[in-house]
């Protein structure tokens, strides 16, 4: 399942700019999977961000798909100038919830750079399921501490809202990870949550020096992998990143 945006369309945060591109070559393909309790909006969620649409007909997602976005990434440094653009093609991949598709949602967190948590602030079960899911990662994912930011999402429903956003954000701070109160229907952070997220991959890219945790899958358009890639970047400077 693939989508193009439209031409021009642009997303700020903060002091670094998204801009949406046209077809053609891009540097780097980042890889996000989508995860978290079966119902809580995962695909909704991902077509909102690659649309802009909310389809409430979505039916449960079984094993895995993917939704697909180019978007060029611009990081200011601290004197706030714009470093070149970053071309990136986003595979954002929907996983099923469900416990018998588990084993087949695990074998891709090691391709995966970067995770959206999301659980259901109308069903506590779901936010109480986030730490069951946030040690599926630390045993399956690219290292122990992975890149993942964790999204309360049906903050439209405000009326049925049962998980307290004190709650989350302890939650949230206990792991060390942003927290979004995002809505599928409305739009509400979904964009702010993605981006926040590559921002996170991104910077990781560049502060280390050891690029093994790299996916070899995360390819080039030209290419070169984005490992060697950022290795030729770094020149002959030495150390290590701790993942």
């Amino acid at each position: 399942m693939s989508t193009h945006v439209r031409k021009g369309a642009t997303f700020k945060t903060g002091q670094k700019q998204l801009l949406t591109m046209s077809e053609g070559d891009y540097d780097y393909l980042i890889k996000f999977l989508a995860l978290g309790d079966s119902g809580v909006g995962k695909t909704s969620f991902l077509y909102q961000y690659t649309d802009g649409k909310f389809n409430s007909k979505f039916i449960t997602t079984v094993g895995i798909d993917f939704r697909e976005k180019r978007v060029v990434y611009k990081s200011s440094g601290p004197d706030g100038v714009s470093g070149r653009g970053q071309r990136i093609h986003l595979q954002l991949w929907d996983t099923a919830g469900q416990e018998r598709f588990r084993s087949l949602t695990t074998a891709f967190f090691r391709d995966a750079m970067g995770f959206l948590l999301l659980f259901d602030l109308t069903n506590e079960q779901s936010f109480l399921n986030v730490r069951n899911w946030m040690s599926q990662l630390q045993m399956h994912a690219y290292c122990e501490n992975p890149d993942i930011v964790l999204c309360g999402n049906k903050w439209d429903l405000e009326d049925q809202r049962v998980v307290k956003e004190e709650e989350a954000h302890e939650l949230a701070a206990k792991y060390g990870i942003p927290y979004f109160e995002t809505s599928a229907a409305d739009g509400q952070n979904v964009a702010k949550a993605v981006e926040v997220l590559l921002d996170l991959i991104m910077k990781r890219m560049e502060r280390c020096v050891d690029k093994s945790w790299i996916p070899e899958s995360a390819m080039q358009s030209n290419g070169h992998s984005a490992k060697q890639q950022a290795a030729d970047e770094m020149g002959t400077e030495k150390g290590k990143c701790s993942c």
